[in-house]
């Protein structure tokens, strides 16, 4: 998994990647498959999911992003929800509100 996550950061970080094809064909299958409370328990991958979540909010825009995991917020699990605070955090240093 987080060989995976690294893969996807630099991918979607290289230029040439339209953010329409990560929005359509990225996105769901990135939030489907990672973002679960089994990956807020494991430290590794944790940071690694945070790191990757932020490269792709810069590609396909912070508010796409932000959507797709606020509702996470009022999950039970307390290590999730730190996650979650954490990646909104560090999206909101990088790119900023508006």
């Amino acid at each position: 998994k987080k060989i995976v996550l690294r893969v996807v950061k630099q991918c979607v970080g290289t230029q040439g990647v339209q953010a329409d094809y990560v929005r359509q064909e990225v996105l769901p299958p990135f939030f489907r498959n990672f973002w679960v409370r089994r990956m807020a328990l494991d430290r590794r991958n944790y940071r690694q999911l945070v790191e990757t979540t932020v490269e792709l909010a810069k590609r396909v825009g912070g508010a796409e992003i932000v959507m797709r995991i606020v509702d996470d917020l009022k999950d039970e699990s307390e290590p999730y929800r730190r996650m979650v605070t954490e990646t909104i955090d560090d999206i909101i240093q990088a790119l900023g509100v508006s």
